[in-house]
C-alpha cells in the first residue's frame, strides 16, 4: 500500500481565550472579547466532513487551536470527533482551564497529544507574560496528563524577557517525558506589537538561547524544535502542506492573515494543489513571516 502524503490542518475552534498573553500573535486579540467568534455546530460538521475526505488521500495531522480551544463550549465533542477521522490530533492550549473530566475523556484517545504553551516556570514572570495565568493550574494539568498517559509536548514563545528560562523548561520537558520542546521566536504581531520593545529578541540572541537549550537537551534526552528561524520554511510548507481553517470555516494559508483561499466544500486535492503552488512561488503574503522570506 502506498504511503499517504502528509497534510497538516490547523483548526481555529474559537477566537476566545481565558488568558491575555502579552506576546499573543493572533491579529484579533485587540478585538473586545464580546466580538470573538467561536466555530458553530454546522461549521464543525463541515470541518469533520472535510477531514474525512482528506483522509482518503492524505495522512492528516490536525491541531486544535484558537484562541484557546478549551474556551469553545463544545471543545471535547469536537476533539473526539476529529480524533475519530484524523491520524493524529494535537490540542494546542495554555492548559490553565482544561478540566480533569476532559483530560480523562481525552486519555481514551490513542492518537491525541496535548501541547502546553508555558512561557516561564517563574510564577511571577508567568503571570506577567500571560496577563493573568496561574502556573500552578497548568502544572496540575501537565502532571495529570502524565498520570493518565496522555502524551504531552511543551511550547515556549522566546522573548528577551524569558530567554534565560529555557534550561528550566528543558528540565521540565525531561521530567514529564515530553515528546518535544518547541522554542518559538517572538513575533511582533497581534497583542505582541504593544510589547515589541520589551520582548523583541535578536536573531543572534535567539540562536544563543537555542544553542544553550540544545546542549542541555542532549544531556537530558529532550528533543527540541525551533520556530521562527527556518530560511527554508516555504519549501517545507510546499512539501508538507499546512492549511488553516478559521472559526468561520474559511481555509487560509496562514493563521496570521485573513485572506481566504478556499472553502470546505472544495475537493481537498484541489485545495492542497492550490496552496502548494503558492508556497512554490515567490509571492508575498502580507502578515506572514514565512511568506515574506524569499
Amino acid at each position: 500500500m502506498a504511503t499517504k502524503a502528509p497534510l497538516n490542518l490547523w483548526l481555529e475552534l474559537t477566537e476566545a481565550c481565558q488568558y491575555k498573553c502579552r506576546f499573543c500573535y493572533n491579529y484579533w486579540r485587540e478585538t473586545p472579547p464580546a466580538g470573538h467568534v467561536g466555530m458553530s455546530g454546522p461549521t464543525a460538521d463541515n470541518v469533520i466532513s472535510f477531514l474525512q475526505r482528506c483522509g482518503a488521500a492524505y495522512r492528516c495531522v490536525v491541531a486544535l487551536a484558537g484562541g484557546d480551544p478549551t474556551a469553545h463550549p463544545d471543545f471535547l465533542g469536537i476533539a473526539l470527533r476529529a480524533a475519530a477521522v484524523a491520524d493524529e490530533v494535537t490540542v494546542v492550549t495554555h492548559g490553565g482551564n482544561i478540566s480533569a473530566p476532559q483530560l480523562i475523556a481525552l486519555s481514551e484517545l490513542e492518537n491525541l497529544t496535548i501541547q502546553f504553551s508555558v512561557p516561564s516556570l517563574d510564577v511571577e514572570r508567568y503571570r506577567f507574560l500571560t496577563g493573568s495565568g496561574d502556573l500552578g493550574q497548568v502544572m496540575t494539568a501537565i502532571l495529570m496528563c502524565r498520570e493518565l498517559s496522555i502524551p504531552v509536548s511543551l511550547s515556549v514563545v522566546v522573548t528577551d524577557l524569558n530567554k534565560g528560562d529555557l534550561t528550566a523548561m528543558v528540565d521540565l520537558a525531561a521530567a514529564v517525558e515530553a515528546e518535544y520542546l518547541i522554542l518559538n521566536r517572538f513575533l511582533s504581531s497581534g497583542r505582541g506589537v504593544l510589547y515589541e520593545q520589551q520582548f523583541a529578541i535578536s536573531a543572534a540572541a535567539f540562536e544563543q538561547a537555542l544553542a544553550t537549550a540544545r546542549e542541555v537537551g542532549r544531556s537530558r534526552g529532550v528533543r527540541l524544535l525551533a520556530s521562527g528561524n527556518n530560511p527554508d520554511i516555504r519549501q517545507l510548507k510546499a512539501s508538507e502542506p499546512k492549511l488553516t481553517i478559521s472559526t468561520r470555516g474559511e481555509i487560509r494559508l496562514c493563521s496570521l492573515v485573513s485572506d481566504v483561499v478556499a472553502t470546505l466544500q472544495q475537493d481537498p486535492g484541489d485545495v492542497v494543489e492550490q496552496c502548494t503552488a503558492f508556497w512554490q512561488s515567490s509571492k508575498p503574503l502580507e502578515g506572514c513571516a514565512c511568506a515574506s522570506r524569499l
